[in-house]
């Protein structure tokens, strides 16, 4: 999924607290005019949509163009089906961050975007420094998902997603709103994305929604 090439110019789908992450898999109801337009010119073309969030206040102008965050994620649409009535049912998969530049003018129902692209490279080296934090994240997600959902999964299944994938499934795990999110996926760095979702995790714990609290004086 990595390779795929993501154009410079793309459609945005804003919402107002929903936040794509790369690797991240979103099911999405596609019912406005305009958006299904926008996902009939996206399966005709690269299959791309970005996803941001709408800023706060975007309810005075919704139907026009209202205030976005600049920082989103592009997706591809992996799966989709067409309705009798036209809209759409689509699976979007969070590929890559993106920067947005400028709005181009509206030449569709949909606004479309220049973008600069984020793509990140993480060195074996910096990999290597991380595998502690990722270890502790596949070890503590799974009694927290059982708490929470009194759903089960095993520490061997997390241990095999890539680090793109386990931050996506650690975000569903612990519950995180869109704004906890959104500061995911602004991260800088992949470091800073581990250490995020451990805060996360912890604070869950001293709320006692993950397992024993732990004593504040313990966090950074």
């Amino acid at each position: 999924m990595t390779s795929l090439k993501i154009p410079e110019i793309i459609p945005i789908f804003p919402l107002p607290e929903t936040v794509l992450l790369p690797s991240e898999v979103l099911p999405l109801h596609i019912f406005e005019p305009r958006y299904r337009q926008m996902v009939r010119d996206a399966l005709s073309g690269a299959r791309i949509i970005g996803m941001t969030r709408l800023q706060p206040g975007y309810e005075n102008s919704y139907e026009g163009a209202p205030e976005i965050n600049p920082v989103g994620c592009a997706g591809v649409i992996a799966q989709h089906q067409v309705l009798p009535d036209g809209r759409y049912l689509i699976v979007l998969v969070g590929v890559q961050k993106f920067q947005v530049a400028e709005e181009l003018p509206r030449a569709t129902l949909y606004r479309q975007f220049r973008v600069e692209h984020r793509p990140e490279q993480s060195s074996t080296q910096e990999k290597a420094s991380l595998q502690n934090l990722r270890l502790e994240l596949v070890s503590d997600l799974p009694p927290v998902l059982q708490r929470i959902r009194g759903e089960s999964i095993a520490p061997a299944d997390l241990a095999r997603l890539d680090d793109n994938q386990l931050v996506a499934v650690a975000c569903q795990i612990l519950q995180l709103n869109s704004d906890e999110k959104q500061r995911v996926l602004e991260s800088e760095s992949l470091s800073d994305r581990y250490l995020l979702l451990h805060e996360a995790l912890e604070l869950l714990r001293m709320a006692g929604g993950g397992g024993a609290p732990v004593d504040p004086g313990q966090l950074n």
